[in-house]
């Protein structure tokens, strides 16, 4: 594999998440936000005196904090409370007591806050959640457009603050919604110290956001690119001749930057509605409602500020009724509160403005959880929908056809009611291997390699584990013997491991100018075809005063990736997922095979890096 293009330069952002492809990596998403991606008006939960409640307390520097908001977010409800005298406030919860996220806000003090992400029962019945507030430091948020000009009184909402210890959703609070001034900029006083980066959108229907740029070292300024919208008007029509008022068109766009666009309108008694839109982008729209669908419209409204807009006609039939369930286990068990997601749509093709042939790749989409019975119901139109499940370490997507009106079940199914087993043995030249001291064998899930487990093995080499995983990545390492094995399991129940003897890795960690490096962080970890492994450690080092390192058993016959970066104090110990904390500046394949000494290999830190 070739890492000298831009595969290599995306894979040394140490903060990237595990990627998914396609609508996997954008309903993930959606699953750790907990909430569906339509425009919702948001539900403050019922009080009821049968409802379990949540005592929080918040302090600022181990004292109690009076009168700060408290915002519980359970999917598209809000339940909303104040701090009293001791910094404490109890919210009352939906039946079941779970939450996706929690956030308080002092707007003199700062912000504080937990993401739970797939709804969850934050605390034990009977305990208090201590909520601590981040110490704030004044923040700048500049808006300017594709052409460097300030966005004056434009209506922004500071949507997500990302800090040390996760992210918290900010947009239910008031304070978060504000207005540029007449230089493009507006003041945030509550944002965190630590602050990692500000989430920003827009609230208004005249812009939409481009792109935002964190890279300003030392100042507590985010500065965020917006393009200008523009309104289109379109129609719908029902086939009964009946009034369309009320009912939602909305969809996905995309344009020259990496940033999308979510626009939406409802539409008038007389069946008009009004979209805004940006130029250059290619858009996927359709109607959504619980009773009427329609078909796809998929292109380029305008390419440019003065061209001519496309018509945009809808012509509504009766909503398909889709039904996705979730079952596992031998007799199919209902799982309750999976989240699924249903994007409407198929990929297409369109020309920008430069003339430019691209692939689109979008379209509305819902989120529900699933009931008692493991079910979620949505209502969709003909066509190509991607649909995605998502419940604790299992994830699955797949692409269906609609072809006709009748109604359409989908089931997500895994045999094994919580984890598969998996038996085998360990082989070496051809023949059954006593496990030496210290012999270990990992498993981890390819997709998400934070799913892992240790098998036990017994002295005369047979280990069993188990692991919740349709795919799976073994490792044995027999380090007394200096030897290793891997394989890919799918299916099967029963894997050997056939064990060759280990090599050797040394080398130099240099500059662009060739000068050595010391101090920096050096870490062997797993490759595989889909670029998602190698966030798995198998060792670790320190390069010396003269920049060099070396590993003395590395596993051969298999892929693996070499990398320096800073601070070595956060490389990753042996069979850990690598830390987001350690920025990899430079990085190399290796593959050995048995025995191979491998010498003056060269790690060079990238430019910027």
């Amino acid at each position: 594999m070739n890492r000298n293009g831009p595969t290599a330069a995306n894979r040394l952002g140490c903060s990237r998440l595990t990627q998914f492809r396609g609508v996997l990596a954008c309903a993930a998403l959606l699953f750790l936000v907990g909430q569906a991606t339509l425009p919702v008006r948001a539900n403050e939960a019922p009080s009821a005196s049968s409802a379990p409640t949540l005592d929080v307390r918040v302090t600022f520097e181990n004292k109690p904090v009076a009168g700060a908001q408290v915002v519980a977010i359970d999917v598209d409800n809000r339940i909303r409370a104040v701090t009293d005298r001791e910094g404490k406030a109890q919210l009352q919860l939906a039946a079941d007591g779970k939450i996706n996220r929690i956030v308080v806000l002092d707007p003199k003090l700062g912000l504080g806050g937990r993401s739970f992400g797939p709804r969850t029962v934050p605390t034990p019945p009977g305990t208090v959640l201590e909520l601590p507030l981040a110490a704030a430091q004044p923040h700048t948020i500049r808006v300017i457009d594709d052409k460097g000009k300030a966005v004056r009184l434009a209506s922004i909402s500071v949507s997500s603050v990302a800090i040390e210890k996760g992210w918290l959703q900010t947009d239910v609070l008031e304070a978060a919604r504000l207005h540029t001034d007449s230089r493009g900029e507006v003041r945030v006083p509550w944002i965190p110290r630590d602050v990692k980066s500000v989430g920003v959108d827009f609230t208004d229907d005249r812009w939409k956001l481009d792109q935002v740029d964190r890279s300003t070292p030392g100042r507590a300024v985010t500065t965020v690119t917006a393009r200008r919208l523009h309104p289109v008007d379109g129609r719908l029509s029902l086939p009964d001749g009946s009034s369309p008022e009320g009912l939602l068109i909305t969809g996905t766009g995309i344009g020259p930057s990496a940033r999308g666009h979510n626009p939406s309108a409802y539409v008038r008694r007389d069946g008009t509605f009004t979209l805004y839109v940006a130029a250059d982008h290619a858009y996927s729209l359709c109607l959504v409602d619980d009773k009427w669908a329609s078909d796809s419209w998929t292109g380029v409204i305008f390419t440019n500020e003065e061209a001519t807009p496309k018509e945009l006609n809808f012509v509504a039939y009766p909503a398909i009724r889709l039904s996705v369930r979730v079952t596992r286990g031998p007799k199919h068990e209902p799982v309750e509160g999976a989240w699924v997601n249903v994007r409407s749509g198929d990929q297409f093709w369109w020309q920008g403005a430069r003339g430019e042939r691209q692939i689109g790749d979008g379209g509305p989409q819902r989120g529900l959880y699933t009931t008692k019975d493991g079910r979620a119901q949505f209502a969709v139109g003909k066509g190509k929908h991607e649909v995605f499940m998502a419940t604790a370490n299992w994830r699955q997507g797949r692409t269906i056809n609609v072809p006709s009106s009748e109604p359409v079940t989908v089931e997500f199914y895994r045999p094994w009611t919580d984890k598969r087993t998996i038996a085998g043995r360990l082989i070496s030249q051809r023949l059954p291997h006593k496990a030496g001291l210290g012999t270990v064998v990992r498993a981890w899930d390819p997709a998400r390699p934070q799913i892992t487990a240790e098998a036990a093995v017994s002295p005369d080499g047979r280990f069993t584990l188990a692991i919740d995983a349709r795919n799976v990545y073994l490792l044995a390492v027999d380090p007394s013997k200096l030897l290793s094995g891997a394989s890919a399991v799918s299916t099967a129940a029963t894997a050997d491991l056939e064990l060759t003897p280990t090599g050797s890795v040394s080398g130099l960690v240099v500059d662009l100018n060739g000068h050595p490096l010391a101090g920096q962080g050096i870490q062997v970890g797993l490759d595989s075809p889909d670029d998602l492994m190698w966030q798995i450690v198998l060792q670790s080092t320190t390069s010396d005063e003269r920049g060099q390192f070396k590993f003395d058993s590395v596993p051969s016959q298999m892929r693996l990736v070499i990398c320096a970066g800073t601070p070595a104090s956060a490389r990753g110990a042996a069979f850990s997922k690598r830390s987001d904390n350690f920025q990899a500046h430079s990085l190399r394949d290796i593959f050995l095979e048995p025995g191979e000494v491998r010498e003056n290999v060269r790690l060079v830190r990238r430019a910027g890096r």
